[in-house]
């Protein structure tokens, strides 16, 4: 991707992420809650994203000014690369990145509706990263399992997300977590 390419995809990110930022300010407060306010976690997410996003537009109008190109990226199959390489250059990339995120993107609502969150979130965290270019034991099945366990640890656990059921397989995490929510005071 060139740099201007990415400026202009760190603009897209970073307006879309301030739309999203002032909504935090029409959360509501619990007058009879206790523990942290419903704003709080997600104000300070929003702190980082917004400075994350304004990081990457100046970073990205820096390398656009300077000339710096990007290397390409390297072709995610390398059998079915080998069919594709003389297509145009917008075929080739919906073909072989967009098609494959949509799939993966499909597969993880469907999955997500049959089996609850946490398995889907970790097999298409690991197709995800097998997209990408990522190889190895560590990288495809570690890291999306723990990373993935955490997430759900923090959200759906302790902040006690609302979690769709599965038509298979359904379970409560009150039960599991309860204990622990009540040990933090939320």
């Amino acid at each position: 991707m060139s740099a201007r390419s990415n400026f202009i995809s760190s603009i897209v990110m970073l307006s879309v992420t301030l739309v999203f930022f002032w909504q935090i300010f029409l959360i509501e407060e619990d007058p009879f809650g206790h523990g942290m306010d419903p704003d709080t976690f997600p104000l300070s997410v929003g702190i980082v994203l917004v400075a994350l996003c304004a990081s990457f537009v100046l970073s990205s109008f820096f390398s656009m000014h300077k000339g710096k190109k990007e290397k390409d990226a390297t072709m995610p199959f390398t059998l079915f690369g080998r069919l594709i390489c003389n297509l145009p250059s917008e075929l080739h990339l919906f073909v072989v990145w967009v098609i494959p995120m949509a799939t993966i993107a499909f597969l993880y609502v469907g999955l997500m509706t049959l089996i609850q969150y946490l398995v889907p979130s970790i097999i298409c965290l690991s197709s995800t990263l097998a997209l990408f270019g990522n190889r190895g034991t560590r990288m495809l099945f570690v890291i999306p399992t723990i990373s993935m366990t955490f997430y759900y640890i923090i959200f759906f656990g302790i902040l006690r997300l609302s979690e769709p059921r599965g038509l298979i397989f359904e379970f409560d995490n009150y039960y599991i977590f309860g204990t622990l929510r009540k040990l933090i005071g939320i």
